[in-house]
């Protein structure tokens, strides 16, 4: 085998350096050795013996500190999720992965690198370190080391909500570590999380309100309705407690008034529901009986267009699915939203860039949780196959190109989103795309500005946005009153579920 390798090496030197012999006895020998050569390699176990890529274990020697140790982790975590085969975009969303544990491979690599590491090396003055060893040892079933962590950490610190480096801010800080950890420790991170509100506790009304937030949340993830009505409970009574000073802060006003009113829906979610039955203007007047007294100084709406009428949409061309076809609409099929009928309002554009799958729940392949793409179109045919009766129409503008094409007139543009949506994605939905109008700044500049549209203006409420953002849905009751709106996901499919399951079966 190696007088073969070393003939054919001898031969491609000699062809390279153009060394002087008959080219015809040159052919001849360098065929007869590369057919040498072959042979050299037909013994198959040879072969495989050459070409294996041995699945060389990792030398754990050379890991020695914990910061080796975190990055073996996370490039542990990056070689599983290459390794899934699939994603969850099609499936409803449950958020059941905070209660699993690390996959084997990590788990078990990670174990093994920490054996000679204990809290006694952990560096208490490194504000982050210590966060990212609780994360570390609750995933590799060491929780009495992390106890030790967090009630070491706990210990150096005191209640004083003038203190920036204070116990309330160390108790938050947890939460961050523990809520990572796979599978979570969501008694533990509970019982932090409860300590804000222990009789010696001292600190500022934000940073409760802050984890009554947190807490509140994350037990609707677990579906642990017992610590949400725990931490809504105390939102509530914390907001009796704060002064016209306090409602006209700025905390009060982008988060303390919007946690109080989920805990407010929370609470009194049957009485909502059955306002629903009776019809929109009952649900309105229910929750705007304490929007009202939350809301602070000033006369804003309730969030997400809850109230707002919803205008009629314009497009220039007009599809929908016809069985297998797209058919393409002489004109709009009737007033849009339709009167007298439920309608789901989505605007979608392609110019997203998470076509691809991304990795942004914990191990799991997947797409990601806005609705400015793909997470959007399963949810759309879910809810359109639950709801039979719900008129699904997507409004889209035009850019003059889509993704990287070359630049293409508003109808190319509309024939190739209908084909987009409705045939390759079968979205069971009205398709209205309107051109978008645009001027361009002068020479050398040559920006494209586009202008406003209808449809634009219609939808953002006065908000001050250029454009509605892709993904934004709108659900509509039957006298044309939006009942909510958010960017249409996984995440947010609950809350539409919720209100469709009580407005379709709504008795006239």
């Amino acid at each position: 085998m190696y007088t073969g390798i070393l003939y054919a090496g001898i031969c491609r030197m000699m062809c390279v350096a153009r060394i002087p012999y008959s080219a015809a006895m040159g052919i001849a020998l360098c065929i007869s050795l590369s057919v040498s050569t072959i042979f050299a390699f037909a013994n198959p176990l040879e072969a495989q013996i050459r070409f294996a890529t041995p699945d060389t274990p990792i030398n754990l020697s050379k890991y020695r500190t914990f910061d080796d140790c975190l990055a073996l982790k996370r490039r542990l975590n990056a070689r599983e999720k290459r390794r899934l085969p699939y994603w969850k975009d099609s499936l409803e969303y449950g958020n059941s992965e905070k209660l699993k544990t690390q996959p084997a491979p990590v788990r078990d690599t990670l174990t093994l690198c920490m054996a000679k590491l204990s809290p006694a090396n952990v560096d208490y003055s490194n504000y982050t370190e210590y966060l990212d060893w609780i994360t570390v040892l609750y995933d590799i079933g060491r929780a009495d080391d992390a106890h030790v962590i967090i009630d070491k950490k706990l210990s150096m610190t005191k209640w004083d909500k003038n203190d920036t480096a204070g116990r309330h801010k160390i108790i938050t800080a947890l939460l961050g570590p523990l809520e990572l950890a796979r599978p979570m420790p969501w008694d533990v991170y509970v019982r932090v999380a409860k300590m804000i509100d222990s009789p010696d506790a001292s600190s500022p009304w934000e940073t409760r309100m802050n984890v009554y937030r947190f807490l509140f949340l994350r037990g609707e993830d677990i579906h642990d309705t017992t610590v949400q009505r725990y931490a809504a409970d105390k939102a509530v009574e914390l907001e009796k407690t704060l002064s016209d000073e306090d409602k006209a802060g700025y905390s009060w006003q982008t988060n303390g008034r919007y946690t109080v009113l989920l805990a407010m829906d929370f609470l009194h979610q049957n009485e909502m529901l059955d306002s629903l039955r009776v019809g929109p203007k009952s649900y309105l007047s229910f929750r705007h009986s304490y929007w009202n007294k939350i809301r602070g100084q000033n006369s804003d709406k309730l969030p997400n267009h809850v109230g707002a009428t919803a205008k009629p949409v314009f497009a220039d061309f007009w599809f929908k699915r016809e069985g297998d076809s797209v058919v393409r609409l002489s004109q709009a099929p009737g007033t849009i939203p339709e009167e007298g009928g439920i309608n789901l309002i989505v605007f979608l554009e392609i110019r997203c860039a998470d076509n691809t799958p991304t990795f942004t729940d914990p191990y799991h392949r997947s797409f990601p949780m806005s609705g400015s793409c793909l997470p959007s179109y399963s949810v759309i045919r879910r809810l359109a196959e639950r709801y039979p009766s719900l008129r699904v129409t997507i409004v889209s503008l035009t850019d003059g190109f889509i993704g990287l094409t070359a630049p293409m007139n508003p109808t190319e543009e509309a024939v190739h989103k209908s084909q987009w949506w409705l045939n390759t994605f079968r979205l069971p939905a009205t398709l209205a795309v309107a051109e978008q109008k645009f001027f361009r700044l002068p020479e050398p500049d040559g920006r494209r500005i586009d202008e406003s549209h209808q449809n634009t203006t219609n939808y953002l409420f006065g908000t001050g946005n250029t454009r509605v953002p892709a993904g934004t849905a709108f659900l509509v009751d039957i006298d044309g009153t939006v009942l909510y709106s958010s960017e249409i996901g996984p995440r947010t499919e609950r809350q539409f579920n919720q209100l469709l399951n009580v407005i379709v079966h709504r008795i006239p």
